[in-house]
Parts: structure tokens; sequence; C-alpha cells
């Protein structure tokens, strides 16, 4: 049985997605700026980010929603609803 991927795409700035190390693509998640208390829905769609200390890449839309100051640095909360897993063990229906 084939076994289906999710696969980064390109990261769109103008929609609320966001990019991660390590949570599955696909990940919806929901992040919270500690500083404004105003939250963002995000699909994480891409890896990284890749600069040290930081947890996650938003788009530019998605740090507007949650007031991100003009460096875009802020200290986050990040609640991750993993995208549900098939049972490798089980045939398809």
């Amino acid at each position: 049985a084939a076994e289906a991927a999710i696969e980064a795409v390109a990261f769109d700035q103008d929609d609320t997605t966001a990019a991660h190390p390590t949570l599955p693509l696909g990940t919806e998640a929901t992040v919270t700026n500690l500083e404004t208390g105003r939250t963002v829905e995000v699909e994480i769609n891409d890896r990284g980010p890749y600069a040290r200390g930081r947890e996650l890449d938003l788009s530019k839309k998605a740090a507007e929603q949650i007031g991100l100051d003009e460096d875009g640095i802020a200290p986050v909360h990040i609640e991750a609803q993993l995208p549900p897993t098939k049972d490798r063990g089980g045939a398809e229906p």
C-alpha cells in the first residue's frame, strides 16, 4: 500500500503559515504572542527557522495578526494539533 506524504510547499507570506524544525508538516498550531496575548492559527508547511534561538518562523500575515514588533521577535507559546496518523499495521479500507 502506498503512503501519502505531505511535502513542504512554498512559504506564502500572505497566508497564516509557519515553519518549524520538527513538527510534522500539516500540523495545525495556535501561536500566542506572550507579550500581547494575541493568537493566530497557523499550518506548519515548511522547515525552519535556521536562526539560532528561534523555535518558529511565521509568515508575515501570521506575525501581523499576533502583533509582532518591527524586529519580528517575541516570546511565544505554541500549541500544536498533530495531524492524524494511519495505523501502519492495518489494511486500507
